[in-house]
């Protein structure tokens, strides 16, 4: 029973050590690359050890050692995989070359010889070398032409990229920009928003309409909402405790509508507006003084994040 147990568990060691090792394994565009790699090198290899394209293509066979230099020393797998691209390619041109040049050198030995035959065939031969060096040059040059196009639109991308930044940092300055404004409202931001009270001579007792010294507070936040036209805004209402908790339930609300209506004649879309009335719950000073209950007929405004919603509103 115990050499069972340690046997099943060194198979269970060596079942975790193959599933890490093959987590860690290479994914498959490195394994792309490296075959790529791969075949340019046996490309190179081959074009390298001919000894008839370092007579007739020293040129295109040193730009392939460069192309192939470049490709071993590249660490991005799209880099290794169009290195090596090119690599193979400008090897095949030189062993094209080579074989175009020694077809010319045969021709003209069987011109001596005045062999008609082996010299027709010969000329087909350099021909076909000859077409195959045009294709594969032809092939290399859209390639050429299709990476400068990639660079340009990778310029492009970061042009736009740059933009996007300088908007992005913009907007944020003119964010902080009217927080900055909005200190005389008491603004302080929280995880759901911007949220300020709206208190102070807004509400008489009893009355759910706003009285004229509030009309300031609420010009300078309509001139926010304006400034941040993707926010949405809940109003809660708020009174006092002298009365029964269902009149004073129904008057929170009636605040919370009252100022709801003010924004929406400065211009606010109606529909960016959730309002919510909560009676006395949450005095923010005593009922027990004449100060403290005026303090406390308020609403709140919560300016949402942009990604926010309203609770009972869909995303």
């Amino acid at each position: 029973m115990t050499r069972f147990a340690s046997a099943l568990g060194r198979g269970a060691g060596s079942i975790m050590l193959m599933s890490l090792l093959a987590a860690c394994g290479p994914s498959p565009s490195d394994m792309m690359a490296r075959d790529r790699l791969e075949q340019a090198r046996t490309a190179y290899n081959a074009a390298k050890g001919n000894q008839d394209v370092q007579v007739y293509a020293p040129v295109p066979l040193i730009e392939a050692e460069k192309a192939m230099a470049l490709a071993e020393r590249a660490k991005d797998p799209a880099d290794i995989s169009h290195l090596s691209y090119l690599a193979e390619k400008r090897s095949l041109i030189a062993v094209a070359i080579a074989e175009g040049k020694v077809a010319e050198n045969d021709a003209q030995l069987l011109n001596r010889e005045s062999s008609e035959i082996l010299l027709m065939k010969r000329e087909r031969e350099t021909k076909i070398a000859r077409s195959r060096a045009d294709a594969t040059a032809a092939e290399l040059e859209k390639i050429r032409l299709e990476s400068e196009m990639k660079t340009r639109e990778l310029d492009m991308m970061k042009r736009e990229a740059e933009k996007a930044r300088l908007l992005a940092d913009a907007k944020i300055r003119e964010s902080q920009q009217l927080l900055k404004e909005m200190t005389e409202l008491k603004a302080r931001q929280t995880e759901r928003g911007i949220v300020l009270t709206i208190g102070d001579v807004l509400f008489a007792t009893g009355k759910a309409d706003i009285t004229s010294g509030a009309k300031r507070s609420m010009d300078k936040l309509a001139e926010f909402l304006k400034a941040q036209p993707t926010r949405n805004v809940v109003i809660e209402g708020y009174t006092d405790s002298v009365g029964s908790d269902s009149y004073n339930l129904d008057l929170s609300k009636m605040r919370a509508e009252s100022a709801r209506n003010e924004l929406v004649e400065r211009g606010i879309a109606a529909e960016r507006i959730t309002t919510r009335g909560f009676g006395k719950r949450d005095p923010v000073a005593s009922n027990d003084t004449p100060e403290g209950r005026k303090l406390n007929r308020r609403v709140e405004v919560i300016i949402l994040n942009e990604v926010a919603k309203p609770e009972g509103q869909a995303p």
